[in-house]
């Protein structure tokens, strides 16, 4: 089932990376409030992390259903970039707390704080998981409704991971 797990970090580098792409602007807003970085780095790394996301993400999937070992090295960069994510995040949530921030993490408007922190470590420790333990050639003898399953799975763990924070800002998950 280590495939699941990459496969839930593919999805939602996919779901950031297409949602940034739908909007750029707020990204790079977003970076301007949060003042981590020095001004001339924010609009490059919006630029940068959209490319990142979108290649990384599309690049597990194909990895993933061609069976090929290249996922392994990606789900690695999956989990350095999340980690990644997981310090900036918090860096931004200590250095502006009394503030509601966005945490520009392209699943609705979270704001910064400890779930969006969880949400991106979890993400980092998934991936890491996945490039530690997967054998992508088991992939191809799976029966088809194992494969079905862990599909359902990955789908069902991705919108929980991905939704969370933002549901916990609106009240729905308290």
């Amino acid at each position: 089932m280590s495939e699941a797990l990459i496969a839930v970090a593919a999805l939602s580098l996919l779901l950031a990376g297409l949602a940034h792409t739908r909007a750029p602007d707020p990204l790079r807003k977003t970076l301007a409030r949060h003042a981590v970085l020095p001004g001339s780095l924010q609009a490059p790394v919006a630029a940068s992390l959209v490319l990142v996301e979108i290649a990384l993400g599309a690049g597990l999937l194909v990895g993933l259903s061609l069976a090929h070992n290249l996922v392994r090295g990606l789900s690695l960069a999956a989990a350095l970039l999340f980690a990644a994510m997981a310090g900036y995040v918090h860096i931004a949530a200590r250095r502006a707390p009394a503030t509601a921030l966005p945490c520009g993490c392209g699943f609705g408007e979270a704001p910064l704080g400890l779930w969006v922190t969880v949400r991106a470590g979890l993400l980092a420790v998934l991936s890491g998981l996945g490039a530690l333990t997967t054998d992508v050639s088991a992939l191809q003898r799976r029966p088809a409704p194992e494969l079905v399953i862990m599909l359902a799975a990955t789908v069902a763990l991705t919108i929980a991971i991905t939704a969370l924070p933002a549901a916990r800002a609106t009240g729905v998950a308290r």
